[in-house]
């Protein structure tokens, strides 16, 4: 009796052992793959940017509306905001956040416009009055008054826009496209109607050109036919 007893709690312990160490097993399986999501885990940050009163996020490759918007207005006021005195500052102020495939591109017409308004004494400034951003295109759209005043006195003034599109790489914004334009934003609807009318007018003005063709073929047979009536014009 009492081996039997002892075998029956050498067998309970034996199985409990065999269930404590498969439960341990499916413990440090899930650890692992705990500790694996853990370290591929991008890191995100969340900031109040100075510009926005709202919250935005960056990680190592991406970044919210927020944040991208409020980069964009940053780069529209520094580029807007232009004197002869500080034309090389804004400059080296913008060339570090440029990507690589802009960078010369960009700079080459930056510089060309530095060497105008110091040659004609020209004070720019934009006042903006609109930030938008478009997911499907990634571009934000910095909408406002520019005020250009020349070296006479003389100020003119129009609607701009700035179309900036601000890319997150390992973890630090960078311009990947730059554009201003007189006007309202070129969103991707915009773009579309702009180039449906720009086809639209090709197609009537190869009809019209078409048309033009036919009539001088027509007046240069009647021609022909008023000089030499007996003759058959093919």
């Amino acid at each position: 009796m009492i081996f039997k007893s002892f075998q029956k709690t050498y067998n309970t312990i034996i199985a409990e052992n065999n269930f404590y160490r498969f439960i341990i097993f499916f413990l440090m399986l899930f650890l692992l793959i705990a500790m694996m999501g853990w370290l591929g885990k991008e890191n995100t940050t969340v900031l109040v940017p100075p510009t926005l009163n709202e919250k935005a996020e960056i990680s190592n490759k991406s970044a919210s509306a927020t944040y991208k918007k409020s980069w964009a207005l940053f780069i529209a006021e520094l580029l807007g905001n232009v004197t002869p005195g500080n034309s090389d500052f804004v400059l080296s102020s913008i060339q570090p956040l440029l990507a690589s495939d802009v960078y010369q591109n960009v700079t080459n017409g930056m510089r060309q416009e530095v060497a105008v308004m110091k040659r004609d004494a020209v004070t720019v400034q934009f006042h903006p009055r609109s930030v938008s951003y478009e997911t499907t295109t990634n571009k934000c759209f910095v909408t406002g008054r520019t005020s250009i005043l020349a070296s006479t006195g003389e100020i003119s003034s129009f609607d701009r826009t700035y179309e900036v599109e601000v890319s997150i790489r390992a973890g630090r914004p960078v311009i990947a496209y730059l554009d201003s334009y007189v006007g309202n934003p070129h969103t991707s609807d915009v773009v579309d109607r702009m180039n449906k009318n720009q086809q639209m007018k090709q197609n009537i003005d190869r009809a019209n050109e078409s048309k033009k063709q036919s009539d001088e073929r027509r007046e240069l047979e009647q021609i022909k036919e008023q000089v030499n009536p007996e003759e058959t014009i093919e």
